[in-house]
């Protein structure tokens, strides 16, 4: 169920700071990283159909949140010590997990909670599993590419760089894997998504937590996929509004933010801003991806704004972005008319069975 309790907490992730004991440039967040994790796992999951296999794709949406949930308990201790913890305590490791769970979120859907618990706790989809870990240190060495020129000549930045191609040589009989470790095209598709990270939200006023495009695509995703458990629909309709709300911002790649105040005061710039990125996905995106994807990836991105939930989700995502900030201290008068005006809009606001007035509070 998505509780204003659920919304605080999937947003935690936008404060934890990675690669924070190395030089590095902004936009270097847990929520970054899990977004363009998200991504990633998208190209690597149809890369696998296209050799003949068939992902479960619920299943891997699924434990994409189960870590993203994990990780936002454990993210701050460093790898190798992750890593070696749990090697030596997984079990008691994942039982604290759950425990903070319980007590942080004890609304989360009970399926997915319990599911949850599958996901690390048992031997099931190992397909699943592996393209998970795949789309994670594919987005780990996006981050260290940057992060390597910062640091170069640091001690220990070489055996960092060791671990983390000898872990990609793990993944190499993935068909994705091979295409983005040796510069197949959908490594540039993964290069120009990971850029929404340094688009940054609100960019008129300073907010706490800074949250980017990249970021709050996987948030508005996240919204949705709750949403539509809560509502019972298919699978198949639940996956397309995740994929719908993680994709929805990609023409901000090309285009940058039109902020909302120019959308809604220029008459008819809605349209003519419609026109043009319809025109940069075509020219400029789809290139990226194999021909046989790309009506996929025409349909999940035309589509968002028609899907009246989505597009609730997606403004429920930027007012959390205001009431976090506000929270914090930090506020303009932008934000406020903003904040007051998707409270009014959203009042009393049942959209296909899920009460948004009970949010936008």
């Amino acid at each position: 169920m998505l509780t204003k309790n659920v919304v605080e907490f999937l947003y935690s992730t936008a404060s934890m700071q990675r690669w924070n004991d190395h030089i590095r440039v902004d936009g270097f967040t847990e929520l970054d990283k899990q977004a363009h994790k998200a991504m990633i796992l998208y190209v690597l999951g149809r890369h696998e159909e296209d050799e003949g296999t068939k992902p479960n794709w619920r299943v891997l949406v699924e434990g994409l949140i189960f870590e993203y949930i994990h990780r936002s308990f454990l993210t701050d201790i460093k790898p190798p010590v992750f890593h070696e913890l749990v090697r030596e305590c997984k079990r008691e490791l994942n039982d604290w997990v759950y425990k903070q769970v319980d007590e942080r979120v004890p609304d989360l859907d009970k399926g997915l909670r319990s599911r949850m618990e599958d996901w690390f706790d048992k031997s099931d989809n190992p397909l699943e599993k592996q393209l998970v870990r795949a789309a994670h240190y594919l987005a780990t060495q996006w981050e260290f590419a940057v992060i390597y020129r910062l640091n170069e000549g640091r001690y220990g930045i070489e055996e960092t760089k060791k671990e983390i191609e000898s872990e990609l040589l793990n993944h190499k009989n993935l068909a994705g894997t091979r295409q983005v470790v040796f510069g197949g095209p959908t490594k540039n598709f993964i290069d120009l998504v990971g850029q929404l990270r340094y688009q940054k939200r609100w960019a008129q006023s300073e907010r706490l937590p800074s949250t980017s495009v990249l970021g709050h695509s996987l948030i508005v995703a996240m919204f949705g996929y709750m949403c539509n458990l809560q509502r019972g629909r298919k699978d198949a309709e639940t996956l397309e509004d995740f994929w719908r709300g993680l994709f929805h911002d990609l023409p901000e790649v090309l285009t940058r933010d039109i902020v909302s105040p120019v959308k809604k005061n220029v008459a008819g710039l809605d349209e003519v801003i419609s026109r043009v990125e319809n025109k940069l996905i075509n020219e400029k995106i789809l290139p990226l991806l194999p021909e046989h994807w790309r009506k996929d990836m025409l349909r999940i991105t035309q589509g968002f704004d028609a899907a009246s939930l989505m597009k609730a989700c997606d403004n429920l995502a930027a007012y959390m972005e205001v009431k976090l900030s506000q929270e914090s201290g930090v506020t303009s008068r932008h934000m406020e008319e903003a904040a007051k005006a998707m409270e009014k809009q959203y009042k009393d606001k049942v959209i296909d069975g899920i009460d948004f007035g009970k949010l936008f509070v």
